[in-house]
């Protein structure tokens, strides 16, 4: 199916792709950078500290791939999609991006749910001495 946009249209998305790439390229290197760093800071630790730093490190560079694989798919299809005119591929790379977006919200979420709490059990335990 033909996409059917205009130029500008083409230019937005084509900007969007283009800093959703940058920003997915920057993203991999930053998690090699970190897990690089946590090894290193890892082996001048006793056994037991460094094993739940591992667990932690492990979750971390999960989730960071999970989301850089998915905005680079999206940047990706984003540009296939406006280059050749194709709706589906637009499409594909535009939940792509959705998804991005929505796994970011959730984890957002959590964290500040996390410090909200961990705020509460500060200020309480606080208020108990």
């Amino acid at each position: 199916k033909d996409a059917g946009f205009n130029e500008e249209s083409s230019t937005n998305l084509n900007g969007i792709a283009q800093w959703a790439y940058y920003s997915a390229i920057v993203s991999f290197i930053s998690l090699a950078v970190s897990i690089i760093t946590m090894v290193k800071t890892m082996s001048q630790m006793e056994s037991t500290e460094a094993a739940g730093n591992i667990v932690g490190t492990l979750i971390m560079a999960g989730i960071s791939l999970l989301l850089n694989i998915t905005l680079i798919t999206a940047a990706n299809n984003l540009k296939k999609g406006v280059a050749g005119a194709d709706q589906g591929t637009l499409n594909y790379g535009l939940q792509k991006l959705g998804s991005y977006f929505l796994i970011m919200g959730i984890l957002v979420i959590i964290v500040l749910a996390i410090f909200f709490l961990a705020l509460l059990i500060g200020i309480f335990s606080a208020g108990m001495r």
